[in-house]
């Protein structure tokens, strides 16, 4: 979890220091063709984005070993007996834990770039979101949220 613990208090930096530029008054939300259509002070956007972009990585790493901790019914597997037993659960609980903290990170880098999307987005008069890049983001980020659940799915089913 230190490894982790770092990669979000580089992301806290990142954030508060790429933020320092901007307006007093920040272009915060924006259309689908990119255009600013929502504003808020400067102070709320950089709290709104601390909070999104470090508690919500936090509580996905960290919810799963939380419910992993206290019994096995909570956790829904394909052949669970089999990868519960207690010669494998040891192996299985720390697989699902990396893989949450592998989730985690992925999203803490996604959500830093859409930061900085809007951060470039706030240079421009008037203010305006590079949708191309934004739909990049999210073709990428999908892209790895299937992998990642492939790479579950293809984990767990696995006949022993």
């Amino acid at each position: 979890m230190v490894g982790f613990g770092f990669i979000l208090a580089c992301a806290a930096g990142f954030i508060l220091f790429s933020s320092a530029d901007l307006p007093a008054v920040v272009a915060s939300h924006f259309d689908g063709s990119g255009a600013a259509n929502g504003y808020m002070p400067k102070p709320m956007y950089l709290g709104i984005m601390l909070v999104i972009g470090l508690g919500v990585p936090l509580v996905l790493a960290v919810a799963p070993q939380a419910t992993m901790r206290r019994n096995d019914e909570r956790l829904n597997l394909p052949n669970k007996t089999y990868w519960l037993d207690p010669r494998r659960r040891d192996d299985t609980i720390n697989f699902l834990k990396f893989q949450a903290r592998l989730f985690a990170v992925g999203l803490t880098f996604f959500l830093c770039y859409v930061h900085w999307l809007v951060v470039r987005a706030n240079f421009l008069v008037p203010a305006r979101l590079a949708s191309s890049e934004m739909i990049a983001a999210l073709v990428i980020l999908a892209a790895a949220l299937l992998l990642w659940l492939g790479t579950l799915y293809a984990h767990f089913r696995r006949r022993p």
